[in-house]
């Protein structure tokens, strides 16, 4: 029987991405309605840039670990960013 690689998760980095994401969407929405929020809460969620960055460095990191993770699948098998984009795509 082959080995298989263990999955490995993330669950901080996974509740952070959620935090993040969730800034997101309170971003868009208080740029597109800003009667209901209170000056604190529009000043918080108006820092939609950071939170963007936040989950792409995050999301980034989960994908290239689990992709740097995997074994090869023969020994010939190098790692390159055109199969990588492959795969990705």
């Amino acid at each position: 029987q082959a080995k298989q690689a263990q999955k490995v998760r993330f669950d901080a980095l996974d509740a952070a991405r959620w935090v993040a994401s969730a800034q997101i969407v309170g971003y868009h929405i208080s740029k597109w309605d800003r009667s209901g929020f209170s000056d604190t809460a529009s000043e918080f969620a108006g820092r939609g840039c950071f939170w963007t960055q936040m989950f792409f460095i995050l999301s980034g990191f989960v994908l290239a670990y689990g992709e740097l993770s995997k074994p090869p699948k023969n020994a010939r098998d190098e790692l390159s960013l055109l199969s990588y984009l492959a795969r990705r795509l």
